[in-house]
């Protein structure tokens, strides 16, 4: 296998395993900090990516970094549908609460704690 072989099985593998995981192209490119068309390029084999970026992509989708370089890309673990569903939802939120400053990540702190305070019945 060559150089542009294995960009291309690594690049399809990180498209599997990102639709996989319920990510758009776009949560995937904020993730790692690439702009959406360097992630496409990873994607379609056209330009390679680096461990590090492949550690952090590893980490939001919920697999090891080993996932990417499985020639048959098969989801490692066998989590319920529910709990992967949880954590790919969880991750969307890291994802997006990543960038906040202390003062917003405050309020979403907040306004968390108050619809479970909502949810819970007081006696």
């Amino acid at each position: 296998m060559d150089k542009n072989q294995f960009n291309a099985m690594i690049g399809k593998n990180v498209r599997k395993q990102r639709v996989a995981a319920g990510f758009s192209l776009e949560e995937a490119a904020r993730m790692v900090g690439l702009t959406v068309a360097a992630v496409g390029l990873m994607e379609r084999g056209e330009r390679g990516i680096t461990s590090f970026n492949l550690r952090k992509l590893s980490s939001a989708f919920g697999i090891s970094v080993e996932a990417f370089y499985n020639e048959d890309c098969k989801k490692e673990s066998e989590k319920t549908e529910e709990a992967k569903s949880r954590k790919n939802k969880l991750n969307k939120l890291n994802a997006f609460t990543s960038k906040l400053s202390d003062e917003e990540l405050d309020v979403v702190i907040y306004l968390a704690k108050s619809l479970t305070e909502l949810k819970t019945p007081t006696k």
